[in-house]
C-alpha cells in the first residue's frame, strides 16, 4: 500500500500537467476560430471605413460611434489574442469574439441607412426628371440616364450590399449622377431652367421658380404638359 501510495503521489503533478495541457489545447482549439478570422474582419474594417468617408459619414456622430464600437471591440480582442497564455484567457477570447462580428455588422446596418438617406436626398427623384427629358429632342440620352442612375440608386439601397461594393457602386452612382446634371445643364443652357430643374429634383419646385423664360422653354420642348400644380 505504502509503495501503491508513493506511486500515486509520483504520479500527481504529472496527471495535473496532463490535465492543465488538455484544457490548453481545448481552450487552443477554441481560440482558433478567431485567429482565423481576423485577418477577414480586419480588412472588412478597413471597407467600412473607406465607405463611411465616401458617403461623408465620418461627419455623422452615429455613424462615427458605431464605426469607433466595432473599431475598439475588435483592438480589445486582438490586444488579449496577443498576451493569452492560459486556457482561461483563450476561453474568454472564444467567448467574446463573436461580439465583433456583431459591432461590424451594427456598424455596416448603419452606413447602409447613410445611403439610404443620400438616395432619398439626392437621387429619388431623377427618374422623374429623366422621364420628362427623355421626351425632349436632344436631350433622349440625358434623360435616359437620369432615369438609370436613380433606379440603380434605389436598387443599391434596397439591396442587403457589402460595404466593399456599397463604396464602389455608391461612389460610382454619385460621379455619373454629377456628370449628368452637367450635361442637363449644358442643354439648358439657361439659369433658370437649371434652376427649375434643380428645384423639380430637389422637391423644392415653386411656381416662383416658373418664370416666363422656364414656361417658354418648356413650350419650345414641348414639355408643359409633363408638370402639374400640387398643393
Amino acid at each position: 500500500m505504502t509503495d501503491l501510495l508513493a506511486e500515486l503521489e509520483r504520479l500527481q503533478p504529472l496527471i495535473a500537467s496532463a490535465k492543465q495541457s488538455l484544457a490548453l489545447g481545448s481552450a487552443v482549439e477554441k481560440a482558433r476560430k478567431p485567429v482565423e478570422q481576423a485577418p477577414r474582419h480586419a480588412a472588412f474594417l478597413a471597407h467600412l471605413v473607406a465607405c463611411t468617408r465616401e458617403l461623408d459619414g465620418l461627419s455623422e456622430p452615429s455613424l462615427r460611434q458605431r464605426l469607433q464600437g466595432a473599431i475598439d471591440k475588435a483592438e480589445d480582442i486582438g490586444g488579449a489574442l496577443e498576451v493569452a497564455a492560459t486556457a482561461d484567457e483563450l476561453e474568454a477570447i472564444a467567448t467574446d469574439y463573436p461580439g465583433v462580428s456583431a459591432e461590424i455588422v451594427r456598424a455596416l446596418d448603419s452606413l447602409r441607412a447613410r445611403w439610404t438617406q443620400i438616395v432619398a436626398r439626392d437621387f429619388a427623384d431623377l427618374p422623374a426628371v429623366g422621364e420628362l427629358l427623355s421626351k425632349i429632342s436632344g436631350a433622349e440620352t440625358i434623360g435616359s440616364d437620369l432615369k438609370q442612375i436613380g433606379e440603380q440608386a434605389q436598387a443599391l439601397a434596397a439591396a442587403d450590399a457589402q460595404a466593399e461594393q456599397l463604396a464602389v457602386a455608391a461612389s460610382a452612382l454619385r460621379a455619373r449622377r454629377a456628370q449628368t446634371l452637367d450635361a442637363m445643364r449644358a442643354f439648358t443652357g439657361q439659369a433658370e431652367v437649371d434652376a427649375f430643374l434643380q428645384g423639380v429634383i430637389q422637391q423644392r419646385a415653386t411656381l416662383e421658380l416658373v418664370t416666363p423664360g422656364v414656361l417658354s422653354w418648356l413650350a419650345e420642348h414641348g414639355a408643359l404638359q409633363a408638370f402639374r400644380v400640387r398643393s
